[in-house]
């Protein structure tokens, strides 16, 4: 009964929660170290890549080589049947870590996308459903936010998990060039298999990257 209502709890507090709980309710301060573990976990993971020689130098080429608009709807409209493009996507070196990002039971991980400044994808993995992502809301709060963005978790009653994306604009010094977006599942075996402790543990490999409580920005 009682790992019921912790992992309820945990499960409600995901991402939509990040006010200070009664130190009376054990149960609720754990939900809120988890919450915090896991964020501040998928943050530096994704701040390493962001960050990583091969990302910045393929937004740099993309910056100085940038499609027109016309270009991008063309290939958006060409996208689910084009193979060429698809591949040129989802198969180049950058695809190919997110893959192994995603298989990893270590994060929670849906897709991850890496687009430029207009919203035309540069790496993907899995293949996602639109080339442009410019209309997206998950690409304009990252653009238009200095920090990283949290969208509120939607919980999906079938698949008994939490969706929510974690995004962040990516820069050459002062420089905007473009995004990095990850979707995560969270699910009750993720939470099940990776305990407080252990998102504690891999919170702390990422360690390059700036305090997580830095680096948080939710918006609504």
């Amino acid at each position: 009964m009682f790992k019921s209502h912790l992992l309820t709890a945990i499960l409600t507090s995901i991402i939509t929660c990040f006010t200070v709980y009664s130190l009376a309710d054990p149960v609720k301060r754990l939900s809120q170290n988890y919450t915090q573990a896991i964020v501040d976990a998928h943050i530096r993971l994704l701040y390493r890549l962001g960050h990583s020689e091969a990302v910045i130098t393929a937004l740099n080429d993309r910056f100085y080589n940038p499609f027109t608009l016309d270009e991008i709807l063309a290939k958006d409209k060409q996208w689910h049947n084009s193979v060429e493009l698809q591949t040129q996507i989802t198969q180049n070196p950058i695809a190919q870590e997110m893959a192994q990002l995603v298989s990893s039971t270590q994060y929670s991980i849906a897709e991850i996308m890496l687009v430029d400044l207009n919203g035309a994808l540069v790496a993907a993995y899995p293949t996602t459903t639109d080339f442009w992502q410019g209309d997206e809301d998950k690409f304009q709060r990252a653009i238009t936010n200095s920090k990283f963005y949290i969208s509120p978790a939607k919980w999906d009653e079938s698949t008994q998990d939490y969706s929510f994306f974690v995004a962040m604009a990516i820069y050459r010094g002062a420089e905007k060039l473009g995004a990095l977006i990850a979707g995560l599942n969270v699910t009750e075996e993720y939470m099940l298999s990776m305990g407080l402790e252990r998102l504690l543990e891999l919170r702390q490999q990422e360690s390059s990257t700036p305090k997580e409580t830095d680096a948080i920005e939710e918006k609504p």
